[in-house]
């Protein structure tokens, strides 16, 4: 603030500059953090996705182990995706079990932002996958 030659404020002087300033670095923290939020949902959906899908693949070649039935394994791996996350879809196309009781699974899931989900040409970054390949459990 402005002083006079006493050490008082000027009367004039409200401060309109400085206010300015903190409106303008408020607003940039704001966009900064909503943009590393939208960055670290979608880093940390695509590193727990892999596991998920791999642990999916375990669920499915399991069953079919157990049961060979191609529906209960479908069923243990959308079981076991949709636990480790209720946003998980899988894949029902790309689902198979090979001649080795090797399964394979893919996942898909939107991960939650803020503005990402809404801008047409991002909206693809928000959506992640995993596929998961996984032979029975040896126990």
């Amino acid at each position: 603030m402005a002083s006079s030659r006493h050490g008082r404020a000027h009367p004039n002087d409200r401060g309109d500059i400085v206010l300015s300033w903190l409106v303008r670095v408020v607003a940039l923290l704001a966009v900064v953090g909503v943009m590393a939020f939208d960055v670290l949902s979608v880093g940390s959906s695509r590193l727990s996705i892999d596991d998920q899908a791999t642990t999916a693949a375990r669920a499915a070649a399991d069953s079919w182990a157990a049961s060979h039935d191609l529906q209960g394994a479908f069923d243990a791996a959308w079981r076991s995706a949709t636990e480790a996350d209720a946003t998980n879809d899988v894949d029902v196309k790309s689902f198979s079990i090979d001649a080795a009781g090797v399964a394979h699974v893919t996942l898909r899931r939107e991960a939650p932002t803020f503005v990402v989900h809404l801008i047409p040409p991002l909206r693809r970054l928000a959506v992640v996958r995993a596929v998961g390949d996984s032979h029975p459990s040896t126990t």
